[in-house]
């Protein structure tokens, strides 16, 4: 049997959309499709160009900014661009 965390925020395409609007209102949003989740985070393909990966969880915060380090440098390696959005 599958239990939800209560403190889990769960995203639908037209929430992560919002929000993807006010803090990068430069990405023009033709198409945000539900991707898919994991236990700590949920993510959105943009356009078909961006994945925008949302945390379910504060705590989950300091383990994406790891992670965001990491995928810096291999974005810049990649040629590819990547976004990270921290959730308040």
């Amino acid at each position: 049997m599958n239990s939800v965390n209560v403190t889990d925020i769960q995203l639908n395409a037209d929430q992560a959309a919002s929000i993807i609007k006010v803090q990068f209102p430069e990405v023009s949003l033709s198409s945000v499709v539900h991707l898919g989740e994991g236990c700590d985070s949920t993510a959105f393909d943009v356009n078909g160009q961006f994945v925008f990966r949302f945390p379910k969880r504060a705590d989950v915060d300091q383990q994406l900014a790891i992670e965001s380090r990491i995928l810096l440098v291999l974005a810049i390696l990649a040629g590819v661009m990547f976004f990270l959005l921290r959730h308040r």
